[in-house]
């Protein structure tokens, strides 16, 4: 059963900024944005990358993993503006 959006904040895994895991979810995002990137779940499996308050060390063409399996996630659509978090990202292993 789907209860809404979730918030999954973003941590980085690599020095280089080229790996990133979402952490635990949250329904708010008022306080995940605080924490800098994060994925915004709608769509039970579709994922949007955005770009809280705080600087980020993940860019648009960081490797994000799913929030389920932990597997690299699939870019479904291209990035517009590199600070509105227009990417959307599914996992092909999921889906």
């Amino acid at each position: 059963m789907f209860d809404g959006p979730r918030y999954h904040p973003l941590i980085v895994c690599d020095t280089e900024g080229k790996e990133a895991a979402p952490m635990f979810f949250t329904n708010k995002e008022s306080g995940v944005a605080e924490t800098g990137s994060y994925l915004e779940e709608a769509i039970p499996g579709y994922y949007h990358l955005k770009y809280g308050n705080r600087k980020s060390a993940i860019s648009s063409n960081t490797s994000i993993h799913c929030p389920s399996c932990g597997r690299p996630m699939k870019r479904i659509t291209a990035n517009r503006d590199a600070h509105k978090g227009t990417v959307l990202f599914t996992c092909t292993a999921c889906r």
